[in-house]
């Protein structure tokens, strides 16, 4: 084979194997899209009015349409399913475990004005429904008894009682709620995350009802918002 023949199988099966990268990158993406738009109608006819105002697709289940308030602030979507929705956000960094504890335990991170709250809030005003705040130790409950957004780890430690807990009230009955939990990763770096949780429809309210008597919310209740 001379060197013109041997340029030219190259330049072929370089051209070939790129060709076929781009065709599996296509069909990962299309996968992958299906699949978001598939968790999206799950979820949407649970309560299309909430998950609207926090998630929207396009482009075929390409494009995540986020609130702009929303992705100012760095949240992301970490996981959707039939129940609900998980953002995810990077909080605090520490250079090792003791000034995190530190750092987590004096917690002064308000997740009850960031953009998630503010935009729960008003969704659930729009409809005419009440919201209502609790103290973090009915947050730690409601952890206890749904799926938690990660898997903890021998890297990780996790919090699930440092944010207030939110719920929306339709005719004196929940409606949804957003329930907050913490990660702190530490196989490269000490970083901490901070998993926001927006769960809706029938199956889960009933879940919560069942295992969540009055008095739990009397003596958890802040305020009306």
């Amino acid at each position: 084979m001379n060197r013109r023949q041997f340029l030219l199988g190259s330049a072929t099966g370089l051209s070939m194997t790129s060709f076929t990268g781009c065709g599996m990158l296509e069909a990962i993406e299309n996968t992958a899209a299906k699949n978001r738009l598939e968790s999206l109608s799950l979820l949407r006819a649970k309560d299309p009015e909430m998950v609207d105002a926090f998630y929207r697709l396009s482009n075929g289940g390409k494009n995540i349409v986020l609130p702009q308030a929303v992705k100012h602030e760095n949240f992301y979507v970490d996981d959707i399913n039939a129940f609900n929705i998980v953002f995810k956000k990077r909080l605090f960094h520490a250079t090792n475990m003791p000034e995190m504890n530190r750092t987590m335990h004096q917690y002064l991170y308000a997740s009850e004005t960031d953009a998630l709250s503010r935009t729960f809030i008003s969704a659930a005003k729009n409809r005419g429904n009440q919201v209502k705040l609790f103290r973090p130790r009915l947050t730690k409950r409601v952890n206890q008894i749904y799926a938690k957004p990660f898997e903890p780890t021998e890297h990780s430690r996790e919090w699930y009682g440092r944010d207030p807990f939110m719920m929306e009230f339709e005719d004196d009955r929940p409606k949804s709620f957003m329930v907050r939990a913490h990660q702190v990763q530490t196989s490269l770096a000490v970083r901490s995350y901070l998993y926001s949780s927006i769960f809706i429809g029938d199956e889960a309210m009933r879940v919560f009802e069942n295992q969540m008597g009055n008095f739990y919310l009397n003596d958890a209740f802040i305020t009306n918002l």
